[in-house]
């Protein structure tokens, strides 16, 4: 636990007291939290304030740092980050719960008379990340997600994805350093493999990086009464081929969790040389035109790899980018993420 860390980022809080002085009081056996002693000019007292260590600030990592606090939230405990993500803080205010990170969110209300509530100028937490995502981190990520109780091993991802077992290796480190994965084994050869200890986060790091970046598309827009129907029908039959495409978006979720009763749209991944060659076909052939907005058929380019699961017969995208498809769609977009999350993924 970075002691000092957590007392600059509560300095930080609260600065704009007067005379603050803050103090370590106790730190126990619990290996996040410790205690600290806060006052300042004319004070009638002196809080004791709880912190709640946990760095990495996703949903994910909150709450499994709070998973044994009870309700109601103990007024003198206080959730402590580098940076909470706007998750994190939804969740935490639902909980009416403390907190402080060192991007500037606070809300510290603490009887009798410590009363601080701030928001960060900077909204998002992403400067605070440090990991830069590229091509074979993001497919190695998905490969991971897909599978997350399977051990790790490089030349078993090296083999499967395409990318070559250096690059492989340093993604892989990277995703130590970042507290995602651990490296067992002996310190170099033969035998070493890696276990995911924490798959919400990644999870939740990867997701952000697909939102912020989009595929390229092509939209379309055709009457549909029933867009399953149009799908598994005319949509497929101009689609000609069984490789190289998958269902994504509310397609995708009707398929592995249904959540809504009137689907808007359809997305469907096409793969790098499909998309490039066969777009006009396709809406020609299923009868779809063109346009620029109002679409409800929307096609989008893979990356180099599409990796897809066959639910119902039909080739769908994985749960992981599913999930981070639907958080893109915004709106009811991402309550069928979360719906998805809860009841296909569960990390």
């Amino acid at each position: 636990m970075q002691l000092n860390r957590i007392t600059s980022i509560l300095h930080a809080a609260l600065a704009e007291l007067p005379e603050l002085a803050i103090s370590l009081v106790d730190r126990p056996g619990h290996h996040a939290r410790a205690t600290f002693d806060i006052s300042w000019a004319w004070s009638r007292v002196h809080h004791k304030l709880e912190s709640i260590w946990t760095p990495r600030g996703w949903p994910s990592d909150v709450r499994h740092a709070i998973a044994d606090v009870p309700a109601p939230w103990p007024r003198h405990l206080v959730v402590v980050s580098d940076a909470l993500s706007p998750g994190a803080l939804v969740s935490l205010s639902r909980q009416d719960a403390n907190w402080a990170d060192a991007i500037g969110n606070v809300r510290l209300l603490v009887p009798p008379g410590l009363s601080v509530v701030k928001e960060a100028l900077e909204k998002s937490p992403a400067k605070a990340r440090t990991l830069s995502w590229s091509a074979s981190s993001v497919a190695i990520a998905e490969r991971i997600l897909r599978q997350p109780a399977v051990k790790i091993e490089v030349s078993e991802l090296a083999g499967h994805s395409g990318w070559s077992a250096p690059q492989v290796s340093n993604v892989l480190q990277a995703f130590d350093e970042a507290g995602w994965t651990t490296r067992h084994g002996p310190p170099r050869g033969r035998g070493v493999w890696r276990e995911l200890i924490n798959a919400g986060s990644l999870l939740e790091a990867w997701s952000a990086h697909i939102v912020a970046n989009r595929p390229a598309r092509r939209l379309g827009h055709r009457f549909l009464r029933d867009p399953m129907e149009f799908l598994r029908g005319p949509l497929i039959a101009a689609i000609d081929r069984d490789d190289g495409w998958a269902v994504t978006g509310w397609a995708g979720l009707e398929l592995r969790a249904p959540f809504v009763n009137i689907m808007p749209s359809v997305q469907i991944y096409l793969s790098e040389d499909r998309f490039t060659q066969d777009v006009d076909r396709i809406f020609r052939s299923a009868g779809i035109h063109e346009v620029e907005d109002g679409a409800n058929i929307e096609l989008w380019k893979a990356g180099r790899e599409l990796l897809v699961e066959f639910v119902d017969n039909l080739p769908v995208a994985t749960p992981a980018r599913l999930y981070a498809d639907l958080l893109a769609l915004g709106g009811r977009g991402q309550d069928g993420a979360q719906h998805l999350r809860e009841t296909q993924i569960d990390f």
